[in-house]
């Protein structure tokens, strides 16, 4: 099947074969439904399971049954707000996972542990300054983390963590 996120429709499973959809959508009603129906983001976990990135936060998703399981992934301390857009999710080697979101923040998360770190992008790491909103995320050959944002693109060395903020210099008009 191929997966589709869409904005306002939930999770959707195309069936090539059949030519047909089947939507995955949020029930106020049912906490095994996904978070929000704006789906920004799928990662095929390989067991199984679907990371999807929603407007209100990850999820993980049973493909055999079509049940969600939804993950706070927030630092300790921070209150849920209704709306943490996860835009972007990227599974690192050791199995965790990179998730981007809005609001000046990358978080690093481990599956098994459930630990969340957050690597701040901007100055306080407010959620109300939206400069650093993050939107993707990439590794080079080199195994550093590209993160692409509202602001600019930061990369984080995979030697020494270190964050390292890349400046564009716009064309002149």
């Amino acid at each position: 099947p191929l997966w589709l996120g869409t904005n306002t429709g939930g999770l959707a499973r195309f069936d090539r074969a059949t030519a047909r959809f089947t939507h995955f959508r949020h029930d106020p009603a049912n906490k095994a439904s996904l978070s929000h129906d704006s789906v920004y983001s799928i990662v095929d976990a390989g067991d199984g399971t679907l990371w999807v990135g929603t407007q209100s936060g990850l999820n993980r998703f049973d493909i055999g049954s079509g049940t969600t399981e939804r993950i706070a992934v927030l630092p300790a301390g921070e209150p849920f707000s209704g709306s943490e857009y996860v835009t972007a999710i990227l599974p690192d080697s050791d199995g965790s996972l990179w998730i981007a979101t809005v609001g000046n923040r990358v978080l690093h998360f481990d599956v098994t542990t459930k630990a969340v770190e957050s690597l701040a992008l901007g100055p306080d790491n407010s959620q109300t300054d939206r400069g650093s909103d993050s939107f993707a995320l990439a590794y080079d050959r080199k195994g550093d983390l590209w993160i692409g944002t509202r602001a600019g693109a930061f990369v984080r060395s995979r030697i020494d963590g270190t964050l390292t903020k890349i400046v564009s210099n716009p064309p002149e008009s």
